[in-house]
């Protein structure tokens, strides 16, 4: 296998060790919930309990394992013109494994609840006024969010006041580290504005809870967004560098890294926050049953006039209720934009581009990179066995075949249609800026000769 593929499998396992880590979170101890079913804290240490929640990792385990194992399939042998394609079927595999697992397990553990008579009394947990209005009072301040969305805009300004720019990646590009940081700043709200309850009759207790509570969520925002502009500056710099592939992965893993570890502080730290208030004996009366508004991990309570209510784990964002007309509608529109999204990368994936030449035009059909380029504009005609480091700043690069806008040392800004094991590639130098130089090949050396001689004789006309 050669650098692409290490690279893309490389991607693949950080996708499914984030994938695995995400769903194991669901196997922790947190506001009277276990693998997502509400229980009383008693009950959760009862071995029964404990051996469904083993058995829910060492499945998802396994599916990591798994997915890990076959991730190297679609590099060998003849199905390699495919494996975009069958590492998202992979990927999709993994998702829909991991939440099969999941759902089975929490049946389980509705089964016996029922069996063992641990069904609980649906007492309604009360809102302490006092609580509500300590809110805004502990949190990390507000201000370190917009510092960092201010720095994260430092890289896009050096390299637009440069003469000479360095980031190879188009000028949208430039400002996909600020979108995301400003993503944060919302994040750091809703984590202030997050609800504690009220589970002592205590008032002091309620507000000393609710203040401890605010500080770990804020602090987790902050923590976030802190580590979204680590990763967007440290992407950026080796933006810079030719044959970026590695370090862009590494700071991708950072990312990922950084944000699970946050999630697991912050949900360690607020079982321990609630361990210490309210004790490990709260009864089963305490522990409203909400198992029914919630399917398939989505929240359904046509009932509730919320739109977007906060997931079943706390600090892990909102969801949408999928009751309501308008969030059946959202979750519909989301469906048809990830098939779009789909289906335009398998389209991508299983077309192959081609060259045709009508009269004085050279015509390069590519999906979403279509190139036409007039014979007087080619300057000379050259045939190479090998090209200069280079990078993909706007295309497709797949294992076969990569086509789209890239930069070559010593030729600058490139239009490339080339398949990415053939030995040789024909270079069209043109007399103009963007781009100066058209690189192409076929799939074979002998074709790409027979390529090479009629384009000769097509510019010599």
């Amino acid at each position: 296998m050669n650098e692409i593929s290490w690279e893309m499998i490389g991607i693949m396992w950080m996708v499914f060790f984030v994938m695995t880590g995400s769903i194991l979170i669901f196997a922790a101890h947190h506001q009277n919930l276990v693998l997502g079913v509400t229980m009383a804290p008693a009950h959760m240490k009862e071995e029964p309990v404990r051996k469904v929640v083993r058995k829910f990792k060492i499945s998802c385990w396994s599916v990591l394992g798994i997915s890990m194992l076959l991730s190297s399939l679609p590099f060998m042998g003849p199905v390699r013109n495919y494996s975009e394609i069958l590492l998202i079927v992979l990927c999709i595999f993994n998702q829909m494994a991991n939440w099969w697992f999941l759902h089975y397990y929490q049946k389980q553990l509705q089964v016996l609840k029922k069996a063992k008579g641990w069904t609980g009394k649906g007492k309604v947990v009360g809102v302490d006024l006092d609580v509500v209005r300590e809110r805004g009072k502990s949190s990390v301040s507000q201000v370190w969010v917009w510092i960092f969305l201010v720095l994260s805009f430092f890289p896009v300004l050096w390299d637009l006041l440069e003469k000479q720019p360095k980031m190879t990646a188009p000028l949208i590009f430039l400002f996909l580290g600020p979108f995301c940081q400003a993503v944060t700043i919302p994040l750091y709200y809703g984590m202030r504005r997050m609800h504690t309850p009220a589970l002592s009759e205590d008032t002091e207790i309620n507000k000393a809870s609710a203040r401890t509570e605010e500080r770990i969520n804020t602090r987790a925002a902050v923590m976030s967004s802190a580590a979204m502009l680590v990763f967007w500056i440290f992407f950026s710099l080796t933006s810079m560098i030719k044959q970026a592939g590695i370090y862009w992965l590494l700071s991708i893993i950072f990312l990922t890294g950084s944000i699970l570890m946050i999630a697991f502080w912050q949900q360690r730290s607020i079982r321990k926050s609630e361990k210490y208030f309210f004790g490990e004996d709260a009864g089963e009366e305490d522990v409203p049953e909400e198992d029914i508004l919630w399917r398939w991990g989505f929240y359904y309570n046509p009932a509730d006039r919320r739109l977007m209510v906060p997931k079943r784990i706390a600090g892990f964002g909102w969801t949408i209720n999928m009751g309501r007309p308008v969030g059946k509608a959202i979750a519909l529109g989301f469906m048809l934009f990830l098939v779009g999204i789909l289906g335009s990368v398998i389209w991508i994936g299983s077309s192959n581009y081609t060259i045709t030449k009508s009269g004085s035009r050279m015509i390069f059909h590519a999906a979403f990179y279509e190139t036409a380029i007039e014979k007087e504009k080619v300057i000379s005609v050259t045939e190479v066995t090998s090209l200069p480091d280079g990078t993909r700043t706007n295309g497709y690069g797949g294992v076969e075949k990569s086509y789209g806008h890239f930069e070559f040392d010593g030729y600058g800004k490139c239009m490339v249609y080339m398949y990415n094991h053939a030995d040789k590639f024909i270079i069209l130098k043109l007399d103009q800026n963007n781009p100066s130089y058209v690189i192409f090949n076929e799939k074979t050396a002998q074709q790409t000769d027979s390529m090479y001689r009629s384009t000769k004789q097509w510019t010599a006309k």
